[in-house]
């Protein structure tokens, strides 16, 4: 009886420490595996930074008829980089944040346009709070598009322009709104216009 429970003992506390061992290999893999993904968002976001400062370098060359488009690839770069070091520095490898971030592109775009800052009246409402990588790339590329529609066509005729962008969740379905008080596209033009931008 006695060795019964002897053996019973020494069985427990060997599968004990087997137990254990594995839950310290499983943490070790965990940290492992959250430190490859800091690496590879920290890579991509320098991979993008290092494109928008070449095109940077080609901006310092005499402005023609290619500037404008530079910069717009400049802010597109910028803002798919702003995702990921969001990411990176809130230790979320999913999702973003979308209230800063969407502050963050707007002053990204002002920046690179170099317009002045009293120029654009951002008026950002996130409702639905995060997003993934995977849909907010394209949203936010649809965004600076419109962004850069506004800087475009409103500014010329208005000496300051206001921007609304907001999102919200209604009936497990997300619905993103974007707004500006410019003069709008003529609807004769409608039929007429080509390009990314309508």
């Amino acid at each position: 009886m006695a060795g019964g429970l002897l053996l019973t003992f020494f069985g427990f506390r060997k599968f004990k420490k087997h137990h254990d061992l594995t839950k310290e290999q499983i943490k070790k893999q965990n940290a492992a595996n959250e430190l490859m993904l800091k690496e590879i968002h920290y890579r991509v976001k320098n991979n993008l930074q290092i494109i928008s400062s070449l095109i940077e370098l080609e901006l310092s060359k005499p402005s023609g008829l290619h500037y404008f488009f530079m910069q717009e690839i400049q802010i597109k770069m910028r803002s798919i980089a702003l995702a990921h070091q969001m990411m990176y520095e809130d230790r979320d490898f999913t999702n973003v944040d979308l209230q800063p971030y969407f502050e963050k592109m707007l002053d990204i775009t002002v920046e690179v346009l170099g317009i002045s800052y009293n120029s654009i009246i951002g008026k950002i409402n996130m409702q639905q709070k995060k997003l993934n990588l995977d849909k907010l790339i394209p949203l936010a590329l649809a965004v600076n598009e419109m962004l850069i529609n506004t800087i475009k066509h409103a500014l010329p005729v208005k000496t300051s322009c206001t921007v609304t962008i907001e999102c919200w969740e209604k009936n497990g379905k997300l619905y993103f709104t974007y707004s500006d008080n410019g003069p709008g596209l003529p609807f004769e033009d409608l039929g007429h216009a080509t390009g990314t931008g309508i």
